[in-house]
């Protein structure tokens, strides 16, 4: 499983707005230079977003992007499986996979289902909110 930059890309949009709350929309101008990423760009991943409502946008003068939830109703999982083809290990575990004909004697399936649970959970347990927690930096390793 790789992440795309999309995937990486809409995770950064959704933080952004995560960690700048307001009553007042977000243009996607501001977000893009606060994420360093072309604006251009984001505007196919904003249209996913809004698409699925994550997040809603308003035209015009004041328009721009916020969340349609609260940080903590948003999972790492629930937004790369909306921009990635898919988050499965191997390809027979993707959505809508044909049956392998190797499957009743697969040795290697039980690993691979297993992986794929522990993808699911892990990315299923981080929420924006956990995201946007200052003390949540992945260095809290003691050698």
């Amino acid at each position: 499983m790789l992440i795309s930059t999309r995937g990486r890309y809409a995770l950064r949009v959704m933080i952004d707005l995560a960690e700048h709350p307001s009553e007042d929309f977000i243009p996607l101008k501001v977000i893009a230079q606060r994420q360093e990423i072309s604006e251009k760009y984001l505007e196919g991943i904003i249209k996913l977003l809004v698409k699925a409502r994550f997040v809603s946008g308003l035209r015009g003068k004041g328009g721009g992007y916020r969340l349609t939830r609260t940080p903590d109703q948003y999972t790492v999982f629930s937004i790369l499986q909306l921009t990635e083809d898919s988050l499965a290990p191997v390809a027979c575990l993707e959505q809508d996979a044909p049956v392998c004909p190797r499957v009743s004697i697969c040795r290697t399936l039980p690993v691979w289902q297993g992986l794929d649970r522990l993808i699911q959970d892990y990315l299923g347990h981080i929420t924006l909110a956990d995201l946007t927690r200052n003390d949540v930096c992945g260095n809290d390793y003691v050698i």
